[in-house]
């Protein structure tokens, strides 16, 4: 999303724009947000906006994805990791809980059991960075449908396996009660929901 806001500041010059990336939520009074982002299951009690539908599943570049082997396919990369998933909940080991029933339903990854360390891929300060690097040919990413959509459409990225999951968490839009009907607020509001479902 953060690389289409430029359209956004473009379309509305006269509306100061700041964006800040935390893994807390947003103190709106204290803070003085206007607009905030948040990553949740529900979100009882606040006029949250949800923007994402999102699936959980693995990634890789082209070239990666055409080198898997039939089985066992996720022993056969690097298994990518960031140092936020803990707060985004992508996490490789709860996703292949999820997708494995150990009867060999799921062929890609089947396997896959016992001493496996899902921890020893490398590890990247950011999941932009380790989208870089996945994009590099450096191994499989575990994502959100919604961060890869445009990798994914210009062929940058590829889904390796056919299993996904259904998302535990979604984005939602969440506004400050003081300032939701300020006009900034509501051009934000819009745009944002526009660039999400439309």
């Amino acid at each position: 999303m953060q690389p289409r806001l430029g359209g956004f500041c473009v379309a509305h010059p006269e509306i100061d724009v700041s964006v800040t990336i935390e893994y807390r939520r947003a103190r709106f009074d204290i803070d003085k947000i206007g607009v905030a982002i948040w990553l949740a299951g529900t979100l009882p009690g606040t006029e949250a906006f949800r923007l994402t539908e999102d699936y959980e599943f693995a990634v890789s570049s082209p070239a990666v994805a055409r080198a898997l082997p039939s089985r066992q396919a996720l022993r056969a990369a690097p298994l990518l990791r960031y140092e936020g998933a803990r707060h985004t909940v992508l996490d490789w080991e709860r996703w292949h809980g999820q997708i494995y029933d150990g009867k060999g339903q799921f062929p890609a990854v089947d396997g896959v059991e016992g001493p496996f360390d899902f921890q020893a891929g490398p590890s990247f300060p950011t999941f932009s960075d380790m989208i870089a690097a996945c994009r590099q040919d450096a191994g499989l990413a575990l994502v959100r449908s919604s961060l890869v959509a445009d990798d994914l459409a210009a062929g940058r990225l590829v889904k390796c396996f056919d299993e996904i999951i259904p998302s535990d968490l979604q984005y939602h839009l969440v506004t400050s009660p003081a300032q939701r009907r300020s006009p900034g607020v509501i051009a934000f509001r819009k745009w944002i929901i526009q660039q999400m479902t439309g």
